[in-house]
C-alpha cells in the first residue's frame, strides 16, 4: 500500500442526493494504525447532519422512492451492487488503511457485501408478502 505524508481529504457528506459540507459535525482525522499518523481528513456528521439525512430519507420514502414499483427499486439496488463490486478493491484498501486490518480480510469482507446488496434487491420486488398457495399434499414433512 502506498503511504504518504499528504492527507487524503473527504470533506463532504452525501445527503439527499448531494455532497454537502458538515453542518455541525465538523471533521476528524483517520489515524493509520501502521504509522500512528493521520492519513485522511473526513467529514463527520453531527446531530444536525444526522437530522438532515433522516429528513432526506423520509422525503425520498414519501416521494419518488416510495412510489417506485418494487421491480424498479430492485433494478437500482442491483446496479448499485454492481458498481460497488467494481470499486470493492479500492474500498478494501481504504478499510485496511483506516482500521489496520489485514488487506486480505478487508477484501473478503468488502467483496462479500455485493452478495448482500443483491439479496436485498431480490426482496424489493417481492414486497407484497404473498406466496403461492399450496395444500399439505405438496409439502415434504415428517408426519
Amino acid at each position: 500500500m502506498l503511504k504518504s505524508d499528504r492527507l487524503t481529504r473527504y470533506d463532504h457528506l452525501y445527503i439527499g442526493g448531494s455532497w454537502v459540507a458538515p453542518e455541525d459535525g465538523g471533521f476528524l482525522e483517520s489515524i493509520d494504525p501502521s504509522t500512528g499518523r493521520p492519513w485522511a481528513r473526513v467529514a463527520f456528521g453531527g446531530p444536525g447532519d444526522i437530522d438532515r439525512a433522516v429528513a432526506a430519507a423520509r422525503e425520498a420514502l414519501n416521494g419518488p422512492w416510495g412510489r417506485m414499483p418494487g421491480h424498479e427499486r430492485a433494478a437500482l439496488l442491483r446496479k448499485f451492487a454492481d458498481l460497488y463490486a467494481q470499486r470493492a478493491a479500492d474500498l478494501a484498501v481504504l478499510e485496511t488503511r483506516d482500521s489496520g486490518r489485514a488487506l486480505r480480510e478487508s477484501r473478503a469482507d468488502i467483496g462479500g457485501h455485493t452478495y448482500g446488496y443483491h439479496w436485498w434487491a431480490s426482496l424489493a420486488d417481492k414486497h407484497s408478502g404473498r406466496t403461492i398457495p399450496f395444500d399439505d399434499s405438496v409439502h415434504c414433512g415428517g408426519r
